[in-house]
């Protein structure tokens, strides 16, 4: 599912390197990502998603090699078969709840499926937001925002979610929540699921936990995630 091979990864003008020899994580697992700040979670799980490129070496997801594929090629295949879920939410205010979770077709360009409104109806039931899918984010609270993110993520039906910090700026019930709901789609789906977190509380919820740290080749500086 997805495969590492002696990556090496390093932002312009900054000390941070981060350097990845062997990773791979299976379909269907649960992982968490876990590190201190700096460590390079947030760059890893970039690369899983083909955000981010290898400067050396091979990133490999669901037969995919990223380096092999352009911009617009990684773009298309991010949209259609990865969902990813923001810490910041990152949705847009001009759109209401519908038009964001609906949002992963117009940026990869792809067709909905004839069924998507049934789906849409069926992921805002079960997410507590079907009665408020018309309104917009300014009027929503901060674990409804997050939960209108993860629709967003699983409607296109991913073979790969991806959460990046997801429950960072939720207080510790709807944080339990939100891992709940996102597990309970990921076993219902056989779908892998790579959550990076800095809350220790929600380990249990997960087959693996992979700390950054643990990379002895890894080299960071800066303030890098």
């Amino acid at each position: 599912m997805i495969e590492f091979r002696d990556v090496e990864f390093a932002y312009r003008g900054s000390p941070f390197t981060l350097k990845v020899s062997e990773l791979r994580i299976e379909r269907g697992e649960r992982v968490a990502i876990i590190g201190p700040s700096g460590s390079g979670k947030t760059t890893l799980v970039h690369l899983m998603s083909g955000i981010y490129v290898p400067h050396a070496g091979t990133v490999c997801v669901m037969d995919k090699t990223f380096s092999a594929l352009g911009e617009q090629s990684r773009r298309r295949f991010r949209g259609s078969r990865i969902g990813f879920v923001f810490q910041e939410f990152e949705l847009l205010e001009y759109l209401n709840v519908q038009d964001n979770v609906l949002l992963p077709f117009r940026i990869s360009c792809a067709r909905p499926p004839n069924n998507v409104s049934e789906k849409l109806d069926l992921l805002l039931h079960e997410l507590g937001l079907l009665a408020k899918k018309r309104r917009y984010p300014r009027r929503l609270s901060q674990g409804e925002r997050q939960r209108v993110a993860i629709a967003r993520a699983l409607i296109t039906n991913p073979e790969l979610i991806l959460a990046d910090e997801p429950t960072g700026n939720l207080d510790p019930v709807t944080s339990r929540e939100i891992v709940r709901l996102l597990v309970r789609q990921s076993e219902r789906e056989a779908v892998t699921m790579v959550m990076v977190t800095h809350n220790h509380d929600l380990l249990d919820s997960f087959d693996r936990i992979i700390n950054v740290s643990s990379f002895s080749d890894r080299v960071a500086g800066g303030e890098v995630a």
